[in-house]
C-alpha cells in the first residue's frame, strides 16, 4: 500500500511526516521569487480564502520584504527531474514552503495545502511534512456532453473547480449531437435559431452558448489549468445541424419534424450524415471550426465516430465521388471527409485535431490524436504511432450506472460501473509493448446526457466516480488499495467544503 498519512486525494508521489505542527495563523503572507500575475495572486488568495476560517486574511508580497513568508513559493525548473507540474510542499513549524516546475505544478500543490488546512479542522494545526507530487499521466480529462442535455454556465464553472481540485486539466466540450446544438456561429444563426431546440414533454427545449460565454468559461477554466477542447461532430451525428441547414444532406430536403417536434431521441428521421460530396457541407464545416479556433485553444475534437454512411449509399454525388476517388467503402469515405478536416485544422487553423477511432487505420493522418473508446482501439491506434486518448467505455464512462440497483434507470445495454472498477483503470493497454506505451497521453471520463436529463442527475452520476478516476490518472500505479482510498474519499467529502456537491440550476430553456 503506497504510504499516504495525510490522507490526500489524489495519492501523491511520495508523503513523509515530521515531528512538530504549523499554527494556522490569522494573516497569512505569500512571497515568491518570481513576480506572479495579479489573476494568479487572487486565484492563490481565493483557495486559501475558502480553506482558511472566515475571519483569516492571505495577503501577497513581492520578496523581498520587511515580513517573514507564512507561505513561501519558489519556481524551480529543476525539481523533480524537471517533470511537468511537480511540486514539493514542504510544511515546517514556522513556515510552509512550495517549490514547483511551473505554474501549474504550483496550483496543484496549492491543492494539497487546502485539503490539508481543511483537515486541520478546529484545531488550526498542520502536521509537519514533506510531499513530492507530479502526475502519471499528462492528458486527465472529463468529457461533458451538453448537446443531449443542456448546463448552464454557472455549472460548468463550478464543475471547472471540482476538476482542479482532484488535478484534472482537460475538459473535453461536446457541444453538438443529433439532439442539440450548443455554440453559436455568428456565420450560420440558424444553429441557434433552429438547431439548439427541441421539443421535450411538449414543450420547447434547449439553449446556447454565446461565444462571449465560451469565451469566458475558457479563461475561467485556463487560469486553473484546463484546457478546454470543444467537440463538432462529424460527418454524422449532425441532425440537428441538418434540421437548422437540410441542403448539406445528401437529398436536401428538409427533414419533417412531425406534429410533436423533432424527437431526436426516437429517431423519427433516422440519423443521417452530412454529404462528403457537397463542397458547400465542407465550407460549413470549416466556418464553424475556424470561429471555434477563434475561441478554443490547442486542440479541436472533429467527432467521426457512428456515422451512417450507409445513407451514401443511395446518394449519387457520393457514389460518384468514391468512383472517382477509387474507394470502395464508406469507412473509407469517412475518412476521405475526415482527413480533410484534419488539414484545415493544422495548415489553416493551427490546431491538432482528434477524432474517435471508430477503426483508424494507416490512412488516419500520423499527427492526428485518436481517441479510443473501445477497448482494443487504444493499443492498435498506439502501435500505429499515434497519440491517444484511452476512454475505454467499460472503465470510465459515467453515464453507465454505477450499482446494479441504478440498472432499472438505464438502458439494457449499459454495463454497470462501480466506483472500485473505475479506481482501478490504467489507461495503459496490459500488453502494450513499451516502445508504444509512451504514445498513451491519458483518458477522459464522459459523461453522455441521454439519459442524464438535469445537473442534479449529472452530479449523481458523476460523483464520487470522477473523483477515484483523477486518482487513476495522476498517481502511482504501485501501491494502490480500494479499501484505503475509501477512506481517504470519505474524508475528502467531508473536509473539501463538500466539494462535489451543488445545488442543481435550472437546465435549458422552456418556452
Amino acid at each position: 500500500m503506497q504510504d499516504n498519512p495525510l490522507m490526500l486525494i489524489p495519492n501523491p508521489v511520495s508523503c513523509k511526516v515530521d515531528e512538530g505542527r504549523l499554527s494556522i495563523k490569522r494573516d497569512w503572507f505569500l512571497m515568491a521569487n518570481e513576480p506572479l500575475l495579479p489573476e494568479q495572486v487572487t486565484l492563490l488568495q481565493d483557495m486559501l480564502g475558502r480553506a482558511l476560517p472566515r475571519d483569516y486574511a492571505a495577503k501577497y508580497q513581492a520578496m523581498p520584504n520587511g515580513h517573514a513568508a507564512n507561505l513561501l513559493i519558489q519556481m524551480d525548473p529543476e525539481i523533480c527531474d524537471g517533470k511537468a507540474e511537480a511540486s514539493i510542499l514542504t510544511v515546517k513549524s514556522d513556515q510552509i514552503q512550495i517549490a514547483a516546475t511551473d505554474q501549474a505544478g504550483l496550483f496543484y500543490a496549492m491543492q494539497s495545502l487546502v485539503q490539508l488546512i481543511g483537515i486541520a479542522g478546529p484545531s488550526g494545526e498542520i502536521p509537519c511534512c514533506t510531499v513530492t507530487d507530479y502526475p502519471r499521466y499528462a492528458w486527465r480529462g472529463f468529457m461533458l456532453d451538453s448537446a443531449r442535455h443542456f448546463q448552464s454556465v454557472q455549472w460548468i464553472k463550478r464543475h471547472i473547480d471540482r476538476m482542479a481540485a482532484i488535478k484534472l486539466n482537460r475538459l473535453h466540450w461536446h457541444l453538438c449531437d443529433d439532439e442539440g446544438w450548443r455554440a453559436q456561429v455568428k456565420a450560420y444563426p440558424r444553429l441557434t435559431e433552429v438547431a439548439a431546440w427541441r421539443t421535450e414533454n411538449g414543450q420547447r427545449y434547449g439553449g446556447y452558448y454565446t461565444q462571449q460565454q465560451m469565451r469566458d468559461i475558457v479563461q475561467y477554466a485556463k487560469l486553473r489549468h484546463i484546457t478546454v477542447i470543444p467537440e463538432i461532430e462529424m460527418p454524422g451525428h449532425c441532425n440537428s445541424a441538418l434540421v437548422a441547414y437540410s441542403e448539406f444532406s445528401c437529398s436536401g430536403q428538409p427533414i419533417e419534424i412531425g406534429d410533436e417536434g423533432w424527437d431526436a431521441y426516437k429517431q423519427v428521421t433516422g440519423r443521417l450524415p452530412y454529404c462528403a460530396a457537397k463542397p458547400a457541407v465542407f465550407t460549413f464545416l470549416k466556418t464553424v471550426l475556424s470561429e471555434m479556433a477563434q475561441i478554443f485553444d490547442h486542440h479541436l475534437h472533429i467527432g467521426g465516430d457512428e456515422t451512417p454512411g450507409e445513407k451514401w449509399d443511395n446518394c449519387p454525388l457520393c457514389s460518384a465521388l468514391k468512383t472517382k476517388l477509387g474507394i470502395k467503402t464508406n469507412v473509407a469515405l469517412r475518412t476521405h471527409f475526415l482527413n480533410q478536416m484534419h488539414e484545415h485544422c493544422t495548415k489553416t487553423l493551427g490546431r491538432q485535431s482528434i477524432v474517435w477511432t471508430d477503426g483508424v487505420d494507416e490512412q488516419t493522418p500520423q499527427d492526428q490524436i485518436v481517441h479510443a473508446w473501445h477497448a482494443h482501439e487504444a493499443a492498435t491506434a498506439a502501435r500505429l504511432g499515434h497519440q491517444v486518448i484511452n476512454s475505454n467505455h467499460e472503465w470510465v464512462y459515467l453515464d453507465y450506472p454505477p450499482r446494479d440497483a441504478d440498472k432499472h434507470t438505464k438502458p439494457d445495454w449499459m454495463l454497470v460501473l462501480p466506483l472500485e472498477k473505475v479506481y482501478h483503470f490504467d489507461p495503459t493497454p496490459e500488453g502494450l509493448e513499451p516502445e508504444h506505451q509512451k504514445n498513451i497521453l491519458g483518458s477522459e471520463s464522459p459523461i453522455w446526457t441521454e439519459h442524464v436529463p438535469d445537473e442534479k442527475a449529472l452530479e449523481k452520476q458523476v460523483f464520487p466516480r470522477l473523483i477515484a478516476f483523477a486518482e487513476a490518472l495522476w498517481s502511482p500505479r504501485w501501491g494502490r488499495s480500494f479499501d484505503e482510498f475509501k477512506q481517504r474519499l470519505e474524508r475528502f467529502e467531508n473536509t473539501t467544503q463538500n466539494i462535489h456537491k451543488t445545488r442543481a440550476q435550472p437546465v435549458g430553456v422552456t418556452v
